[in-house]
């Protein structure tokens, strides 16, 4: 009876032994993730800090470029009023003879004849379009 016991004894023993084991490399699997874990941490935050610097810089670039251009407005918005006050009998341009009348684009015309009650197949003529082209610019246009 005694060498049964004993028997049972070292069994056990072997068993807890080797569930110590089963957990110690469990417990070093955990640590080894976890390290891995800070330093990846550790590594997007240096790149997010690199990133924050590079953003700060540039910011930085177009605030003095923004007040240089700002400054370059001002001066020439003063030139401007100082041409404007020398200059104050100002007359627009007047179209040269011989010049062609304004001429609506294709689109405008579909639509302008389109809302005027033109069925699309005699606007189709009339522009010398396919009525599938004129179709499509009315419906492009959302006009119901």
């Amino acid at each position: 009876m005694v060498y049964f016991l004993l028997a049972v004894s070292f069994i056990l023993h072997g068993v807890l032994i080797l569930i110590i084991i089963i957990l110690f490399n469990k417990v070093k699997q955990t640590e080894e993730l976890e390290s891995r874990q800070k330093q990846v941490s550790r590594e997007i935050e240096e790149v997010f800090h690199a990133y924050l610097l590079e953003i700060k810089e540039e910011n930085a670039k177009m605030d003095d470029w923004f007040k240089y251009s700002s400054e370059q407005s001002k001066q020439r918005l003063d030139q401007n009023r100082t041409d404007a006050e020398e200059k104050t009998d100002y007359t627009p341009p007047l179209p040269l003879e011989g010049e062609e009348d304004y001429q609506p684009s294709i689109q405008s015309s579909v639509i302008g004849m389109y809302q005027n009650g033109t069925s699309m197949e005699e606007i189709a003529r009339e522009l010398n379009m396919g009525k599938t082209e004129v179709e499509l610019l009315v419906k492009f246009q959302h006009i119901k």
